[in-house]
C-alpha cells in the first residue's frame, strides 16, 4: 500500500508510525555519533535517554518537514502488513524539479521489491504534479541503490565538481529521472561558442542570410527548398520564424561568426516528439564556409543544449546519402548510424535516399564523463 504525507498532514500518529520504522534503521553508530553527548551507552537507562533524545529530534525534524511553507515537499511510504517497510522523501526545488532527498527499506526488508515499488509510485504520483524530473545522490559504493534507480528509469548525469554551498561533491552520483511527456522547454535561447552565436533570427539578419546561404544552390542541392530568388523572398520567410519564436517548444537558431560577425547558417529542430522526448535536427551552411568545423561546433553545442536543458532523451538526424561531408558531421558529433532509407523523398526531380543518426542521453554523458 502506497500512502503519502505532505503539506500540513503532521499528526502524532503519522510521526510514531515513521519513528517506528526510522528506528529500525537507526544504528548504534547514529546514537553514538549524533544524540550520546555526555551520556555511556552501555548504561541502559543512559541508551533509553540517547534514544529519547533521537525520538525528539526526529519529531520537530518531522513536524517541519512536513509543514515546510515555501516548497513542496512530501513522505512517502509502503506498507506491507500493515506496517512501514520503505519510506523516501521528496522536495520540490522548483516549478516540476524534484529531488530525492532520502530512500530508506527496513533491513528485514530489503532485496524485496519494495524500494523499486516505491520509487515507481512516487514517479507516477508526480506525473500527476505535472512533474518534469527528479534528481538523486546515490553514494558510490551502494551499488544496491543505483541499481535500483537505474531500474527505474534514472540515468547518471554530469554535475560540477562543487555544490551550491562550495563543498566539492566526492562520494555520490547524481541520477535524474526525466517525465518524457514534460521537457523543460526554454525556447531558442542564446548558445555561444568559440567561435559562434547561435541565436534567434532578427529582421535585419535577411541581407547577409540571402547572400551566405539563402541564395546558394551548392547549399540547397540536397535540401528540401530551392535559393531564394531576392532578399524579398528571404524576408517574408524570416517574418513567418519570427513569429513561431512566441513558442517556447520552437528552437531555430541562427549561426552568427563572430570573426565576421555575419551569419551564414542555420540550425534547428525539424520535428519534435514531445511523448517520446526525441526530436530531429536540421542544418544548413553557406558553401564558402564549409570545410572548417563550423557546423559541428554548432551542432555540438545544440546537442548540449537539449539533452541538458531541454531534457530529450534522442537527438536524431538524417543526410542525403550523395551528401558525404553532412554525415562527417553527424559522426564527429558522435552521432551513430541506424540505418537507410531508400527512396523516401522525391526531390529535386529525384528520388533520395537518406541516411539516419542518432544520439541518446546516456550516450552522451558517458562521453562527456570520459572527456
Amino acid at each position: 500500500m502506497y500512502i503519502t504525507y505532505g503539506k500540513n498532514s503532521y499528526n502524532t500518529s503519522i510521526a510514531e508510525e515513521l519513528l517506528s520504522f526510522t528506528y529500525e534503521q537507526s544504528t548504534q553508530e547514529l546514537l553514538e555519533d549524533v544524540y550520546s553527548e555526555g551520556l555511556d551507552l552501555n548504561d541502559p537507562d543512559q541508551l533509553l535517554i540517547a534514544k529519547e533524545r533521537e525520538r525528539i529530534s526526529y519529531f520537530s525534524f518531522l513536524e517541519e518537514f512536513l509543514n515546510a511553507g515555501e516548497k513542496d515537499q512530501f513522505i512517502a511510504a509502503y506498507k506491507s502488513n500493515d506496517r512501514i517497510v520503505t519510506a523516501l522523501r521528496m522536495i520540490e526545488m522548483s516549478q516540476g524539479h524534484w529531488f530525492l532527498e532520502a530512500l530508506e527499506t527496513a533491513p528485514s526488508e530489503r532485496s524485496k521489491g519494495y524500494g523499486k515499488a516505491i520509487v515507481a509510485a512516487v514517479i507516477e504520483d508526480l506525473k500527476r504534479r505535472k512533474g518534469i524530473t527528479i534528481k538523486t545522490h546515490i553514494n558510490k559504493s551502494n551499488i544496491n541503490s543505483i541499481n535500483l534507480h537505474k531500474a527505474c528509469g534514472f540515468i547518471q548525469t554530469e554535475r560540477p565538481a562543487i555544490d551550491e554551498e562550495g563543498y566539492p561533491y566526492k562520494n555520490s552520483y547524481e541520477f535524474e529521472y526525466l517525465f518524457a511527456d514534460k521537457m523543460n522547454h526554454l525556447g531558442t535561447m542564446r548558445i555561444e561558442t568559440n567561435r559562434l552565436i547561435l541565436r534567434k533570427f532578427e529582421k535585419n539578419d535577411s541581407s547577409h542570410m540571402f547572400k551566405n546561404w539563402g541564395s546558394d544552390s551548392k547549399v540547397t542541392e540536397f535540401l528540401s527548398w530551392k535559393p531564394h530568388k531576392d532578399v524579398k523572398e528571404t524576408d517574408e520567410i524570416l517574418d513567418s520564424w519570427i513569429l513561431k519564436y512566441e513558442n517556447e517548444n520552437i528552437y531555430n537558431w541562427v549561426i552568427e561568426l563572430k570573426d565576421i560577425q555575419e551569419v551564414v547558417g542555420n540550425i534547428k529542430v525539424v520535428k519534435l516528439e514531445e511523448s517520446n522526448a526525441a526530436c530531429e535536427i536540421g542544418y544548413c551552411i553557406g558553401s564558402e564556409f564549409w570545410n572548417r568545423g563550423i557546423t559541428s561546433e554548432a551542432l555540438e553545442s545544440v546537442i548540449e543544449f537539449l539533452f541538458s536543458k531541454i531534457h530529450l532523451n534522442r537527438i536524431s538526424a538524417k543526410h542525403d546519402i550523395l551528401n558525404l561531408a553532412s554525415g562527417m558531421v553527424m559522426k564527429k558529433c558522435n552521432m551513430i548510424y541506424e540505418g537507410t532509407l531508400r527512396d523516401v523523398q522525391f526531390k529535386n526531380n529525384r528520388f533520395c535516399t537518406l541516411s539516419i543518426y542518432s544520439i541518446l542521453k546516456n550516450e552522451w554523458i558517458e562521453l562527456n564523463r570520459k572527456g
